[in-house]
């Protein structure tokens, strides 16, 4: 369901301190997997976005968490799976070879 916010922390393992888990259920569901999060506080965040009833651009608030927010601020609007991707064509290397 869309809004649903589910969070985890790991206590108690020696190897993996203060490990939290973090997903968010907005379109499709997000994940956080974070050792560096000290807390999951929300602030509320404002966009312009295009109201169809009004016919014109609206300011909208909503929540993000300070995860999100360091998330989206840290990798340059490209997801980092995009970005290991784009760094390793295994068939670019091998399409030569026979």
């Amino acid at each position: 369901m869309r809004g649903t916010t589910k969070a985890t922390v790991l206590v108690g393992d020696m190897k993996c301190k203060q490990l939290c888990v973090f997903s968010v259920y907005d379109v499709k569901p997000v994940y956080f997997l974070s050792m560096a999060t000290e807390n999951l506080n929300w602030k509320v965040k404002e966009s312009k976005v295009y109201d169809e009833t009004k016919k014109k651009e609206v300011k909208m608030k909503f929540l993000r968490t300070k995860i999100q927010e360091i998330y989206n601020y840290n990798t340059n609007s490209v997801d980092i799976a995009d970005q290991l991707r784009s760094n390793c064509h295994f068939q670019r290397l091998t399409r030569k070879r026979k």
